[in-house]
């Protein structure tokens, strides 16, 4: 959960556009089941995070009733909605709507809420409303009857309870939820209905005092942070517009999903933030089960409907029916020729025997399960398929009813489906879900139910038979599921599968992120040997430990080498590193490499090499990273030769009006590589040689920052080895033709920027604002060796303090420290009439360009990265204390 708002940073960074242009305004709809002032307090900061990491648009929050909502949706005037789940399923029923990008998660005293429900209350003096019944012929207020918790979810737990909700006298008060309450206290209302945190909020904000209310129906919901009345349903859906660009979908869901509960926008809201898309069908379901709209209409069957969906059921119950009268034709005969010849009451004893046996023969053969009650509910014979429902033979079952064998909640419906199958002038039928005692398997019978009579009417009992229709009913729901829905079901799982995408896509990124915040917290003590090792080195130190502090310096700038290709492998990885561009000529590049790798060639005894034939063409494009390229593949070829050359080259290989197609190369005399070696060095952090005993060091990112550079650049990269010859490692990149070179600006800089402070600027007055100790104590090092007055402050709050007090002609700025950091410090301080134009220059170890951007927009003058050298500090001291005087 750490990294989720450096994820939120760094995608909402990323998709910041390059240039400054018109932002385009998307409306966001929230529905209003608050005052509107209230919402808009709660939710607005939502509004701006969503502009802030959408690139180049703004989000305008439009608090609407469901009325409004409804008519701006039609007129396409909204662009995404936040509203309730009933109203959700509403819209995705009567529109083309897309399916919801994501689900509310709400906090409440730091416990998230992903879900919601209803709540009903009355006044605490109200002591005869203690139970769901106690309502019926009661005014109960509700918001409206399309509201999920206002009104949906007490609906269903009131049917579910056998209470219909026409046996209360409902009041529809309309949004807010404040006016249910209303209602209810003074005396309008016997109860009232409201969502899930709704009671806690208005306590909270101080309107309603604790125990003026109390719930009905409370539920034991366990590390739920709401009283509620109801079960849980899914939390509001964020949704997108069908004319909503997917790509925009696309960055609203990740900006979404990866904002943290810390952020600005969710604590304002008081949210958790949000989940993936939860399942709404059990909302559907209740709305459909209320005959609420759009269910409201009952579904069309016909006779054809009634034959495909029944025909097992009819065909069983005729041949029931046939088989009863069948039986009960012959037994009538049976009695009347006993009657009239009882000397023929034998002959007929052994047929009604045989007949006997017969039925009981096909009712054992049956593979429903068949069973035969008395008037108690007490059984008198059951089938062997009854028996593996009960788990035990027939005479164990006979005698017995429900209660000794299953649990008395179900055993309670069983009896009073008994009792209405012995009403009824016709087969009772119903679906009831068991679990079968033999191998435990649940499934769903369709029970059918028919009163046993004797001759004079006189009812015995019931008889049942139950068919398992489970597979049916599965089958038949999902036929119906694809009639209805199909194209539905292709645009959920079309969202499921972006969405794992953008989350495969959203965790390598995280990679990334990490690997930058670890950069921070590298770069700080990093800062802080090199600085000790330059304050040493400046002390005056005998030869070896001279040449000591060099080897640390040295291993220092080898340090910050690795975690700047590690960085700049997560920015690339992270879709962040922007190329520059600027008019350049490969043979000066070239050169610059030669001339920089000279030294080590030489110390080597290698011969260091330009190719002639180096085009002399002016193009345009990201200079330092094509020279950051070939100077890796320049000091790789000079650690892994030992005699002979390296030679640079450059080549055209495509060209066309408006480009070229540069292919750049290093070529070697060293040991070279295996071609199964050769195949994965270009894989972040792979070597030829990786075991422990390997002779030359390395992290193996160069030659993967070296590839991926080169296809931002529109090319690739490369090689060619053979072990023991040598090897030639290459990239290519398009690069802009230039007719006129632009000339660069050179900067006039003072030879000695150390030199220069202490001639024109000793004793002007420093403010030092750093919160790490030995960081501090190296910058007052700096900083006093030129003779300025330096005061310090360990925190943005005691600078701000220092501000005030005392004039300063600069102030170095540290951006991350306790109780205020150095941007809010920075904002604090331009209020200040007598510091508006005071220079201030960022120092800080967060070295992103987006970390040099927020400098900048806080009011910073100019930026600096840490570790800090000192020629770098001296000369931003001495170009900001000019402009100062």
């Amino acid at each position: 959960m750490k990294l989720r708002p450096l994820i939120a940073l760094c995608l909402a960074l990323a998709c910041l556009p390059p240039t400054a242009q018109a932002e385009e305004v998307l409306r966001l709809g929230l529905f209003a089941y608050r005052p509107p002032s209230v919402l808009r307090s709660q939710w607005q900061a939502l509004a701006d995070y969503l502009g802030q990491t959408i690139p180049g648009h703004k989000v305008e929050l439009q608090i609407l009733s469901q009325e409004e909502m409804d008519a701006a949706i039609r007129n396409n005037q909204l662009d995404f909605v936040l509203t309730d789940p009933t109203h959700f399923i509403h819209l995705r029923e009567n529109s083309a709507m897309t399916g919801a990008l994501a689900t509310l998660a709400r906090l409440e005293d730091g416990i998230p809420a992903p879900a919601l429900g209803g709540v009903i209350v009355r006044r605490r003096e109200r002591n005869e409303l203690h139970q769901l019944a106690d309502l019926r012929g009661k005014k109960v207020a509700a918001a409206g009857p399309v509201y999920l918790a206002g009104y949906v979810a007490q609906a269903e737990t009131l049917r579910q309870q056998g209470i219909d909700i026409h046996e209360l006298d409902i009041i529809f008060t309309g949004q807010p939820q404040e006016q249910v309450i209303d209602a209810v206290l003074d005396g309008r209302a016997d109860a009232g209905f409201i969502r899930t945190g709704t009671l806690e909020s208005l306590i909270h904000e101080g309107k309603l005092t604790p125990g003026q209310l109390d719930v009905i129906n409370r539920q034991p919901l366990s590390g739920f942070p709401f009283v509620a009345s109801t079960r849980l349903y899914p939390e509001w859906p964020f949704v997108a517009m069908p004319h909503v660009d997917p790509q925009l979908s696309r960055q609203a869901t990740i900006a979404l999903l990866t904002l943290n509960r810390e952020h600005p926008a969710a604590r304002a809201a008081g949210i958790q933030g949000f989940n993936i898309p939860a399942d709404y069908s059990p909302v559907e379901q209740a709305m459909r089960d209320l005959r609420l709209p759009p269910f409201a209409a009952p579904p069309q069957f016909t006779w054809q409907d009634v034959w495909q969906r029944y025909r097992l059921f009819l065909l069983l119950g005729v041949g029931a029916a046939l088989a009863i009268s069948f039986l009960a034709i012959r037994l009538s005969l049976s009695n009347r020729k006993l009657n009239s010849a009882r000397r023929q009451s034998e002959s007929y004893a052994d047929k009604l025997s045989q007949e006997r046996g017969i039925l009981k023969t096909l009712v054992q053969t049956l593979p429903n399960l068949v069973w035969l009650k008395d008037l108690n509910g007490t059984y008198m014979a059951c089938n062997p398929a009854f028996e593996a429902f009960f788990g035990a033979r027939e005479s164990e079952i006979v005698g017995k009813s429900d209660y000794d064998f299953i649990e008395r909640e179900l055993a309670d419906s069983f009896r009073a489906n008994d009792r209405k199958a012995l009403t009824a002038d016709q087969p009772s039928i119903n679906e009831e879900w068991v679990n079968m005692a033999s191998d435990g398997r649940r499934i769903l019978l369709e029970t059918t139910k028919v009163p046993m009579r004797s001759e004079s009417g006189e009812v015995l009992g019931v008889l049942g038979v139950g068919h398992d229709i489970t597979e049916r009913k599965r089958t038949n729901d999902e036929l119906e599921q694809h009639r209805h829905h199909l194209e539905e079901l292709v645009r959920e799982r079309t969202r499921e599968l972006v969405e794992a995408r953008d989350r495969a896509e959203a965790a390598n990124r995280a990679k990334s992120s990490f690997l930058a915040n670890m950069s921070h917290e590298i770069r700080t003590p990093l800062n802080a040997i090199t600085g000790l090792a330059y304050v040493m080195k400046r002390s005056g130190l005998p030869p070896q430990q001279d040449e000591r502090i060099d080897k640390i310096e040295r291993a220092g700038q080898h340090l910050l080498g690795i975690i700047n290709n590690i960085l700049d492998l997560s920015k690339i990885e992270a879709e962040k590193l922007a190329l520059e561009e600027s008019d350049f000529s490969p043979a000066a590049i070239l050169g610059n490499i030669a001339s920089m790798m000279a030294e080590h060639a030489t110390a080597k005894g290698l011969a260091l090499r330009v190719a002639t034939d180096i085009p002399s063409t002016f193009w345009r494009g990201d200079q330092t990273r094509l020279q950051q390229a070939l100077l890796n593949y320049t000091s790789n070829a000079i650690k892994f030769t030992e005699q002979g050359s390296v030679t640079l080259a450059c080549r055209i290989i495509d060209d066309d009006p408006a480009s070229s197609l540069l292919h750049f190369a290093v070529s070697d005399t060293g040991i070279g590589i295996a071609p199964d070696d050769l195949a994965r060095l270009f894989e972040a952090f792979e070597q030829a040689d990786s075991s422990t005993t390997r002779k030359f060091g390395g992290t193996g990112l160069g030659l993967a920052i070296t590839r991926q550079l080169a296809r931002l650049m529109g090319g690739d990269a490369g090689g060619e080895s053979r072990p023991g010859q040598g090897s030639t490692f290459w990239f290519t990149v398009r690069l802009k033709k230039v007719a006129t070179p632009q000339p660069l600006a050179t900067p006039a800089v003072p030879e000695d920027p150390r030199q220069h402070l202490l001639h024109r600027h000793a004793g002007r007055r420093i403010l030092l604002v750093e919160d790490e100790p030995v960081n501090r104590e190296i910058a007052l090092h700096f900083l006093r060796e030129v003779h300025l007055q330096v005061d310090t402050a360990d925190n943005g709050l005691a600078a701000l303090r220092r501000v005030e007090a005392s004039d300063y002609d600069l102030i170095l700025m540290d951006m991350q420290m306790p109780e205020m950091d150095g941007l809010e410090a920075c904002r604090q301080i331009r209020l200040l009439p007598k510091a508006r134009h005071l220079p201030i220059v960022a120092m800080t170890a967060n070295s992103f360009a987006e970390d040099r951007l927020n400098c900048l927009s806080a009011g910073m003058n100019d930026f600096l990265a840490k570790p800090v050298k000192p020629a770098v500090l001296f000369a931003t001291l001495n170009q900001w204390l000019e402009q100062g005087r």
